[in-house]
């Protein structure tokens, strides 16, 4: 097993997400007890009670995959690892070898990359993963791409990589 040197996990907390699936969910809410229960209808074609209780699984689900999904990002002797998880089974590697230089920057996530989540190449900034925040590990890889990982922890990050680069460079 790699030893693994730096390690981060990143979750979807951020307020403005949760009280959009809050607000939708308490939607659905209302509907279930005013229709279903108290059997009080909101328009001239009633829905029907299973439709309601359809529509309310979408928001507890999209709730759940964001509360579960998550960005993982290990460091360990020999290659950069990362994932989203619920999204990719297994995790994606760079070896110190693709990695040509890195450093930690701070970044606009709409601006340049159109949000938050893996964000697929726009122009010449590459692809990104990132959960939160507008600080981010910067890579440029030996192929000429470019791909930013975000990060709550870039101190230690940057630690890890100088010391994963570092035992590259002694082999």
């Amino acid at each position: 097993m790699d030893n693994i040197r730096f390690r981060e996990v990143q979750k979807f907390r951020q307020t403005w997400i949760w009280i959009t699936v809050i607000l939708a969910s308490g939607g659905w809410l209302y509907m279930l007890i005013d229709q279903v229960i108290l059997g009080n209808q909101l328009t001239k074609d009633p829905v029907n009670a299973w439709t309601t209780i359809v529509a309310g699984i979408i928001p507890l689900f999209i709730a759940l995959i964001f509360w579960k999904m998550g960005l993982v990002i290990e460091v360990t002797q020999d290659r950069l690892r990362y994932r989203f998880s619920l999204l990719q089974r297994k995790f994606r590697e760079l070896t110190p070898r693709e990695i040509e230089k890195y450093e930690i920057r701070q970044y606009k996530p709409i601006g340049e990359y159109g949000g938050w989540g893996i964000r697929i190449g726009r122009g010449k900034r590459g692809n990104a993963y990132n959960v939160r925040g507008n600080l981010g590990m910067q890579l440029y890889l030996s192929n000429g791409k470019k791909f930013l990982l975000g990060t709550q922890q870039p101190e230690p990050f940057k630690k890890a990589m100088d010391s994963m680069m570092q035992d590259e460079k002694q082999k």
